[in-house]
């Protein structure tokens, strides 16, 4: 497993007892000190500083690789999921979990402010549309995606009937 933009070690430190060695990777400095503190009970973890667009490590080498809460924050977002495909072994996953904003009527939602105001630029913000549209040509899957698209299929199919129905009477 191998985890970029591992921050302080928060998820690494979820998926170490899942793991067979998770090799957790980011570019701060600062960063890295509190994940290899967090982590430091799990044996399994190697800490590693890293740039997610440039890794150094070869072709097809992680069986998973997870990026989680960092896409949003890069300005070519599409290099990182290369780059992270490139190392993810034909069959593997690569995992970007990442924040979803959904905006009402052109507001932002609170938590963006919030993270925003403690220093967190976020150059991109998605929606599940723009998301969809970042992964197209990857690997990439994104998770309950078939029963969205499932749910959306059925929301349709119900819209026609009712239609259908309205103008029979």
């Amino acid at each position: 497993m191998l985890e970029c933009a591992c921050g302080t070690g928060e998820i690494t430190g979820q998926i170490a007892p899942l793991c067979r060695k998770v090799i957790a990777t980011d570019y701060s400095l600062g960063m890295l000190r509190q994940a290899k503190r967090k982590c430091r009970k799990y044996s399994n973890v190697k800490i590693r500083r890293a740039d997610m667009t440039n890794l150094k490590c070869r072709d097809n080498a992680a069986d998973k690789v997870v990026a989680g809460n960092v896409i949003h924050l890069l300005e070519d977002p599409r290099l990182a999921i290369r780059e992270l495909e490139r190392v993810c072994k034909p069959g593997g996953n690569v995992i970007i979990p990442t924040y979803i904003n959904i905006e009402r009527k052109g507001r932002v939602k609170l938590f963006v402010k919030a993270f925003q105001w403690l220093g967190a630029e976020f150059r991109r913000q998605f929606d599940y549309e723009s998301y969809q549209e970042l992964k197209e040509g990857s690997k990439i899957s994104i998770a309950g995606e078939k029963k969205r698209r499932k749910k959306a299929t059925e929301k349709k199919r119900q819209k026609k009937v009712t239609e259908k129905t309205r103008t029979q009477f």
